[in-house]
């Protein structure tokens, strides 16, 4: 289990990354191994890779039942920090199917700007 004072990405042994990044068969077992904890100190890395891995993160908890972290994964993809945004239309629409108002705003704003789908008035 992960110290819930760790704050570094480098103080988490890169074990626990890889077991966080690996698909985890219960969301109780992911919080308990502060997934998104280190999903976020991933995604704040410079190194293209551990970004990718806090991607992966984000893509399983929103999967496992954690719908805004669907938004997450939108907004990280979004912002250039990797370029997956088939599958971030893709969480985002399921966020949102899910009840996830967050996921929700995300997919119509993604609706709008790459598919022209709704008006700016729907981000007003």
């Amino acid at each position: 289990m992960v110290n819930s004072k760790v704050q570094s990405p480098s103080l988490v042994d890169r074990d626990t990354r890889d077991d966080c990044s690996l698909y985890v068969s219960s969301l109780q077992r992911f919080f308990d191994k502060g997934c998104l904890k280190i999903g976020r100190s991933e995604l704040n890395s410079k190194d293209p890779r551990r970004r990718e891995t806090g991607l992966n993160i984000y893509k399983k908890s929103c999967v496992l039942g954690l719908y805004a972290s669907c938004a997450v994964f939108a907004y990280a993809s979004h912002k250039g920090l990797s370029y997956r945004d088939e599958e971030a239309f893709e969480l985002t629409r399921f966020g949102c199917e899910n009840g996830n108002k967050t996921s929700c705003e995300a997919k119509t704003y993604l609706d709008f700007k790459y598919n022209n789908i709704g008006k700016i008035e729907d981000f007003l």
